[in-house]
């Protein structure tokens, strides 16, 4: 009798695996290959608190006592096909503490290339977070996790929520944020599809940057457009500074940087924040969130 139940046992956790809800806890899809959580702990990672924009990690984790940096691994993590290749790929949540006040969370996507793992794209999850479940459904990361209402303290989110993340080019894209206990406040879903939009208030003020260009806009202004550069980095600082000729000569520096920042009028949190310095005389201070940026430009 006992030998009969641990078969029927077997036979149902082979059923169930089958059904794809490996894909919450390590499954890679059925009748195929792909990678595991073992070549994820020494996979190489983008990153942008180190000098390449690279970090390698042993066994979990990767440490530089001089900088007082710690890059590892979230206990959490998911496999599953995410780019359509009948291949098991894997989503894992990089963990920096760059010795600050803050600890800093990325959704990382790995794909198997010729058996070995490649992180092609990371996002930002945010500073401090609370994360709760990774799982890969229909060629999407799902994020639960808690994370900073408008009024929550550093060291306590409270708000539950549900994102959704896909490769779109070879990055990864926010697709959508629910909130599943609590309420989003305004602006905290904005989309971004470029490397950064940057917004602003009295007056109210936004820029996007992207890889075609960088496009400011004023409330009460004319649209300005300025050709696209990539940045100067530093650990957690990225520099974007442009020229644009027509139909007057202009500049803009842009200085984005990976703190907590809230919305003075919607109360809304982004994981950025960011100065504009107009024509090296206007001064603009605001927040930041980060969009679809490849691993491998970081």
């Amino acid at each position: 009798m006992a030998n009969c139940k641990r078969h029927e046992l077997a036979v149902l956790c082979a059923a169930l695996l089958a059904a794809g809800c490996g894909s919450k806890n390590g499954a890679v899809p059925e009748g195929g290959t792909g990678l595991t959580l073992d070549a994820a702990k020494d996979a190489e990672y983008g990153s942008e608190w180190v000098e390449g924009g690279r970090v390698t990690l042993s066994d979990g984790e990767y440490r530089d006592s001089g900088a007082r940096l710690r890059v590892s691994l979230a206990q959490v993590h998911a496999l599953g096909d995410l780019n359509g290749d009948a291949l098991g790929d894997a989503a894992v949540v990089l963990v920096s503490d760059p010795g600050g006040s803050g600890t800093f969370f990325d959704l990382a996507v790995l794909v198997d290339r010729e058996g070995q793992p490649v992180n092609i794209a990371s996002i930002s999850l945010g500073d401090r977070v609370k994360l709760q479940s990774l799982q890969i459904e229909n060629g999407r990361v799902d994020v639960r996790m808690v994370i900073h209402g408008p009024d929550d303290p550093m060291c306590c989110p409270t708000l539950q929520v549900l994102a959704s993340y896909e490769l779109r080019g070879g990055a990864l894209a926010e697709v959508s944020r629910t909130a599943t206990s609590g309420e989003l406040p305004e602006g905290s879903d904005l989309q971004v599809t470029g490397e950064f939009k940057a917004l602003g208030n009295e007056p109210f003020w936004n820029v996007e940057i992207s890889e075609l260009a960088i496009v400011f806009e004023r409330m009460g202004d004319d649209v300005l457009v300025f050709p696209y550069a990539a940045p100067e980095r530093s650990a957690g600082t990225y520099v974007y500074s442009a020229l644009s000729d027509e139909p007057d000569p202009r500049s803009i520096e842009i200085t984005i940087e990976r703190k907590r920042c809230v919305d003075s009028m919607s109360g809304a949190q982004f994981d950025y924040s960011a100065t504009v310095m107009l024509d090296r005389q206007v001064l603009l201070r605001g927040c930041a969130k980060a969009g679809a940026r490849d691993a491998d430009e970081r």
